[in-house]
C-alpha cells in the first residue's frame, strides 16, 4: 500500500521520547545498492526494496523517533485526551531512508505506566495517516487522543484479575509507544522475506517529572540462549514492546469466549515467561496440587501447559527443560516428607514427581542479573526487583500447585491463604530471614560454603620408562604426570580421599581416537602434592606359560611392574586341562583389534552352549596364535553365532583379539580356576614374576594373568568406545591403524560426593572437577606424539561459550564429566557409539548409532525437527545387566536460538570456521577408507532418506565424497550459503 505524502504543516511540540531502534535480522552487515539516488517519490536518498541474493543480510528496517509533540498539561505532560504527535524516520542499516511505499506495516500502540503496564491504545496501522516532517527523510504522524481509562488486557475475561486496572482513569507516570515496521524482501531462491524492525518511545502523562523506565529483565539476558527475539511471524523482536501486550490479567484465545477453548492460561509477562521455561516441571503438568488442609496432593490431573497463539496455533511447552546446570541433573533439595512418600500400586509416583519438579528453573540472576559474568554486559536496571517485590502472580507461575486460597504447608512451615500481594514480604524479603527469595533459589552446589569445588591441573605430561628425552611420545614409552588438586579457593584438596578418579587420553586433534580410559586407585594420590604416578594400563588374559607339575615354577608377564599394591589386584588363572566344552571353528576370518569372532550356528551334541561368561580358547595349541578371551554375549544370527567379547576402554571383559584367525580356526570352551595368593603362589609386583608354592599349579595346565601396570603407547589404535563392526574408516575409527603423529590430549575427573541435609532430609550431590585446562593454550594438557613438534588445538567450536550461554556450565553421566572439553575426551573421538546390545542384551538394537559430538550433538538440538525424530534412539548408562541401559530419545527438544535455529551454526561454533567446510580426517600415513567427514556432520540434520541417499550417491565406491564440488565454500550452494540466517 503506498502512502498518501502530505505536507508538513503541523507545529513541533516538547520532546519527551526515547528512541530504541532495533534492526531486524542481520543488523551487523551493511545493505546492498543505495547510491543516494532519489527514490520512487522523488525523495532524496531512499532506497528501493530491491531483490537481495540468497547470502545477503535483509537490508534492515530501523524506525526512530525524534519528538513526540501534542501534550497540553500545565507541566508539559501529556493528559487524557492529548493525542501524541511523533516525528519519526524509516531508514535501512546504512541510514539511507526507505520509501513510504515500502513499508508494508507500520503498527504503533500505548501502553503504560512503566511500573504496571496496561493497555492504553490497541494496534493502529497508521501508514495511511502518516505525513511529510518538516525536513527531508521525517515523517509525522498523529495517534489518537489518550482516553480516559486503561483498555481491557488482551482476550480478557476476569479470570485473572490480579493488577488489572481496566476501566479506572490514567495513573500519573511514564507511557510507552510501541512501534512495529516491515518491508517485505524477495530473496533470491528464497521467496519473500519479512524486514522487520521494532522500537519503543516513553512519553509522560500527569504530574511526573522524569521518565521512569522499568528494567527488571534486559534483553541481552533473553540474548544468552535465544541469540534474537523473534515472535508473531517475526514482527515482534523487541522485549520492550512484547511487555506492553503480554500485560497483567492478558489471556491467550484458549478462554470460554472462544468455541473450543479452555480457561484459565494467562499471557501475562511474568506469568508466561517462567511456565514456558519451567514447562516438564510445573507441578500442575505433573498433577500436583495444594490439599484443603495445605498438604501436597499428587492426584490432582495433570493440565499440559498450552497456549493458544494468532490462528488457533497450539503451542504445548509440556516438555520444555530449562537447560541451565546445576539443577538441569542435579534438582533442588528434598523437602521435609519425601522420605516417607510411597508409590500406590498402579498409580503415580510422587518421589518422582517431586523429583521432576525439583529440576525446574531456579536460578533467577540468569535473566534477571548480570548475564555475562564479569564479560561486558550489564544487569538489568531494576533486576534485583524479582527479590524485592514477590507477588502471588510471579510466584505462583513456577510453584502453580500453590492455591492462592488456601493454606500452603511446607517443610514444617505453614502460609495462611493469601488474598493479596500486601504480606508477601513479611516472609520472603530479598535477602534476610529463613525464608528469603535470593537464598531459597540458590542451589546447593553454587554455594561455596557447602561446595568448595574440585580444581585438577596437570602441571607437567613426561615421557617415562625405556624413552629417549625426545619431548615427545613414541611407541612403548610410558607416561608420567605430574598433578595438583585444589578447591575454588586454591587450598590443597587430598584428591585420594574423593570419590572418582577418572583419565581420559585421546587424540590426535585433527580426528581424536581413544588412547585410554581408565578409573585411577586412590592410592596414586599419595603424598605430599604435586601428586607424581604414570599413566596405568589393564592387561587381560596374557599367557604366561604352562604349569610342568614338579613344583616352584617361575612365570613373568611381558609388562612390570604390577600395580597390585596400589589398588589394582592381580590375578592368576589355572585352565583345567582336563574340562571340556564346545568346540566349533570360526565361520569368517576375525582380525586384529576386533571384538567378535563368527562361529558356526549349530551346537555340538553333548557339550554345553556357550553362553555369556564362558572362556573360550582361538586356535587352540598354535603358536603364536592361541588366544584367549571371556564371551560377554552370544549374538543368534541367521547363518552363523556371534560371539561378543568387551570393547577397549568399556572394562570388565578382555578386549579385542591380539591377533589374527583364519576361517575354520578353532574356538573351544575352556574352564579355569582363580589361583590364591599367598597359598598358590607369591607375586613380586616390581618385577611380575609370579612364584609357584609348591605343586599348587599343577602339571599341563595353562597360566594366565590378568594384571594392570604401566600404559605403553601403542604401536596401533585398539578400537573406539562401545566399537562394533557399524563404524569403520568411513566414520573416521582407526581401529588397526598405527598411532599417527600429532596433539593428544589429557584430562583426569575428580569429584566430591556431598550430602545437603535440611528439614529431615538427605540430598546427595556429586561436586564434579573442572576441566584439566592448560592456561597456556586454553585446552586440556597435551603431549606430541612421533614427529609432532607444535600444539595442534582441535577445530570444532572456537570456545566454549557457545555452550555454556544456555547451559551454564556442563555435567552429564551423573555429573561425573563435566566441561565441554572433558566430554569432547570421549565424544570427540571418531567412530565412538552408544551403548552396544553386548553390554546390554535387552537396549534396542541402534545400529551405527554414533555418540560423536559432530552427529550426535546436531541430533540432539534438531530433534523436533528431525525427519524421524522418534526413531533416533542413543543408548545410555544404566543398572543392572541386561537392562544396564537408558535409550534415550530427542524429538521433543527445540532448539532456542530463535534467529535461524539449529541453522545458526555460529551460535555454538563461534568464529571457527569448521562448520562451513568439513575437514578431511583421512590417516596420514595408511591408504584406507576415506572418511565420509561431510556425511557424518550433515546427515546429522538432515536425516530423510532422500537425504542420505543424495550423500551415498555422490560418494564413490571407494568413499571419496564429491560434496565440497557444490557445498564448498565459495560454491553456489556452499554450506554457509544455504544456513545463511537473516
Amino acid at each position: 500500500m503506498k502512502t498518501a505524502i502530505r505536507p508538513y504543516s503541523l507545529p513541533r511540540g516538547r520532546w519527551l521520547a526515547t528512541g530504541l531502534g532495533l534492526l531486524a535480522a542481520v543488523m551487523i552487515a551493511s545493505c546492498s545498492g543505495d547510491d543516494g539516488a532519489p527514490g520512487k517519490d522523488g525523495r532524496s536518498g531512499t532506497t528501493p526494496r530491491l531483490p537481495i541474493g540468497p547470502a545477503e543480510a535483509l537490508p534492515g528496517f530501523v524506525v526512530d523517533v525524534l519528538d513526540i509533540a501534542g501534550a497540553t498539561g500545565p507541566t508539559g505532560n501529556f493528559e487524557a485526551g492529548d493525542a501524541p504527535r511523533l516525528t519519526f524516520t524509516v531508514r535501512d542499516a546504512s541510514g539511507a531512508d526507505i520509501d513510504p511505499a515500502d513499508w508494508d506495516r507500520l503498527q504503533m500502540y500505548v501502553s503504560g505506566p512503566t511500573f504496571n503496564y496496561q493497555r492504553v491504545q490497541g494496534a493502529v496501522d497508521v501508514r495511511s495517516d502518516v505525513v511529510a516532517g518538516p525536513e527531508d527523510g521525517q515523517w509525522v504522524v498523529d495517534l489518537p487522543p489518550l482516553p480516559e481509562t486503561y483498555l481491557e488486557p488482551l482476550n480478557y475475561t476476569g479470570r485473572f484479575d490480579i493488577g488489572v486496572l481496566a476501566g479506572q482513569p490514567l495513573l500519573d507516570g511514564t507511557y510507552t509507544i510501541g512501534i512495529e515496521g516491515r518491508s517485505v524482501i524477495e530473496v533470491e531462491g528464497v521467496g519473500d522475506v519479512r524486514d522487520t524492525g521494532n522500537t519503543v518511545a516513553h512519553f509522560l502523562v500527569g504530574s511526573v517529572e522524569a521518565i521512569d523506565l522499568r528494567e527488571v529483565v534486559a534483553q541481552d539476558n533473553c540474548f544468552q540462549c535465544h541469540v534474537e527475539l523473534r515472535a508473531h511471524g517475526d514482527n515482534r523482536k523487541d522485549l520492550n514492546g512484547c511487555l506492553l501486550c503480554h500485560t497483567a490479567g492478558a489471556e491467550d484465545g484458549n478462554n470460554p469466549n472462544v468455541a473450543g477453548g479452555t480457561p484459565d492460561v494467562t499471557i501475562d509477562f511474568k506469568v508466561m515467561v517462567h511456565k514456558i521455561h519451567s514447562g516438564s516441571s510445573l507441578p500442575s503438568v505433573l498433577g500436583m496440587s495444594t490439599n484443603q488442609d495445605g498438604s501436597r496432593d499428587y492426584d490432582a490431573d495433570a493440565v499440559p501447559y498450552e497456549v493458544l497463539g494468532h490462528r488457533d496455533s497450539v503451542h504445548d511447552y509440556s516438555h520444555v527443560k530449562f537447560p541451565h546446570w546445576p539443577n538441569f541433573a542435579q534438582p533442588m533439595p528434598r523437602d521435609q516428607g519425601y522420605a516417607a512418600l510411597s508409590t500406590t500400586p498402579g498409580g503415580r509416583d510422587p518421589k518422582a514427581m517431586e523429583d521432576a519438579q525439583r529440576s525446574g528453573p531456579v536460578q533467577c540472576y540468569l535473566c534477571h542479573g548480570d548475564p555475562d559474568g564479569d564479560g561486558p554486559l550489564g544487569a538489568p536496571a531494576d533486576g534485583d526487583l524479582v527479590y524485592a517485590q514477590p507477588s502471588r502472580m510471579a510466584c505462583g507461575s513456577c510453584h502453580d500447585d500453590w492455591v492462592f486460597d488456601r493454606n500452603y504447608v511446607a517443610n514444617g512451615l505453614q502460609m495462611p491463604p493469601q488474598h493479596d500481594d500486601s504480606e508477601c514480604t513479611l516472609c520472603h524479603r530479598a535477602d534476610e530471614g529463613i525464608l528469603n527469595v535470593r537464598d531459597s533459589h540458590l542451589h546447593p552446589l553454587l554455594d561455596e560454603t557447602f561446595a568448595a569445588g574440585v580444581n585438577v591441573q596437570i602441571t607437567a605430561i613426561r615421557e617415562a620408562g625405556i624413552n629417549d628425552d625426545d619431548g615427545t611420545l613414541d611407541q612403548g614409552e610410558r607416561i608420567e604426570l605430574e598433578v595438583r588438586v585444589t578447591d575454588d579457593a586454591g587450598e590443597e584438596v587430598d584428591a585420594a580421599l574423593l570419590a572418582r578418579r577418572e583419565l581420559t587420553i585421546a587424540g590426535p586433534t585433527t580426528n581424536p581416537q581413544l588412547l585410554q580410559l581408565f578409573s585411577l586407585p586412590s592410592a596414586v594420590f599419595q603424598g605430599a602434592q604435586p601428586y607424581v604416578f604414570r599413566v596405568p594400563e589393564q592387561i587381560y588374559a596374557e599367557i604366561v606359560g604352562t604349569s610342568n607339575g614338579g613344583g616352584l615354577g617361575a612365570y613373568g608377564t611381558l609388562r612390570a611392574p604390577h600395580w597390585s599394591d596400589r589398588g589394582l589386584p592381580t590375578q592368576v588363572l589355572l585352565r583345567d586341562a582336563s574340562a571340556s566344552g564346545e568346540a566349533t571353528t570360526l565361520v569368517a576370518p576375525a582380525l586384529p583389534f576386533e571384538n567378535f569372532v563368527d562361529v558356526e550356528l549349530a551346537t555340538g551334541p553333548g557339550t554345553p552352549a556357550i553362553a555369556r561368561g564362558a572362556w573360550i580358547v582361538l586356535s587352540d595349541g598354535v603358536p603364536g596364535q592361541e588366544e584367549y578371551l571371556r564371551v560377554q554375549w552370544v549374538e543368534t544370527m541367521a547363518d552363523r553365532r556371534r560371539l561378543w567379547f568387551g570393547a577397549k576402554n568399556t572394562g570388565g571383559y578382555q578386549p579385542n583379539l591380539r591377533g589374527a584367525h583364519g576361517a575354520g580356526a578353532s574356538a573351544k570352551v575352556v574352564e579355569f580356576a582363580t589361583a590364591v595368593p599367598g597359598v598358590e603362589y607369591v607375586l613380586d609386583p616390581a618385577t611380575g614374576m609370579i612364584s609357584e608354592i609348591g605343586t599348587s599349579f599343577g602339571a599341563g595346565n595353562r597360566i594366565l594373568v590378568t594384571y594392570a601396570t604401566d600404559f605403553e603407547m601403542p604401536a596401533f589404535y585398539q578400537g573406539s568406545l562401545n566399537d562394533s563392526a557399524d563404524l569403520g574408516p568411513a566414520a573416521g575409527d582407526w581401529v588397526g591403524l598405527p598411532v599417527a603423529d600429532g596433539t593428544y590430549l589429557v584430562n583426569i575427573s575428580l569429584e566430591s560426593s556431598l550430602t545437603f541435609t535440611a528439614f529431615g532430609e538427605d540430598t546427595s550431590y556429586v561436586d564434579g572437577s573442572k576441566a584439566a585446562i592448560d592456561e597456556a593454550t586454553g585446552y586440556l594438557a597435551a603431549f606430541q606424539v612421533g614427529g609432532a613438534e607444535t600444539f595442534e588445538p582441535p577445530a570444532r567450536v572456537a570456545a566454549v561459550e557457545g555452550c555454556v550461554s544456555c547451559h551454564g556450565d556442563i555435567q552429564f553421566h551423573g555429573s561425573h564429566r563435566r566441561g565441554y572439553q572433558v566430554c569432547t575426551q570421549c565424544h570427540g573421538i571418531a567412530g565412538a557409539e552408544d551403548r552396544p546390545r553386548y553390554v546390554a542384551p535387552n537396549a534396542p538394537a541402534t545400529a551405527s548409532t554414533t555418540i560423536e559430538f559432530r552427529n550426535m550433538l546436531h541430533k540432539i538440538h534438531h530433534g523436533s525437527q528431525l525427519s524421524a525424530g522418534a526413531a533416533y534412539v542413543v543408548n545410555g548408562f544404566g543398572m543392572g545387566y541386561p537392562n544396564n541401559f537408558t535409550a534415550h530419545t530427542y524429538e521433543h527438544v527445540g532448539f532456542p536460538v530463535l534467529a535461524g535455529g539449529t541453522s545458526n551454526c555460529a551460535s555454538c561454533h563461534g568464529d571457527a570456521d569448521a562448520w562451513k567446510s568439513p575437514v578431511e580426517r583421512n590417516h596420514p600415513t595408511v591408504m584406507a577408507l576415506p572418511t565420509r567427514s561431510w556425511t557424518m556432520a550433515c546427515i546429522s540434520c538432515h536425516d530423510s532418506t532422500a537425504a542420505r541417499a543424495h550423500a551415498d550417491v555422490n560418494t564413490s565406491p571407494v568413499g571419496e565424497e564429491s560434496c565440497a564440488v557444490c557445498h564448498g565454500e565459495g560454491k553456489e550452494l556452499s554450506v554457509e550459503t544455504v544456513h545463511f540466517v537473516r
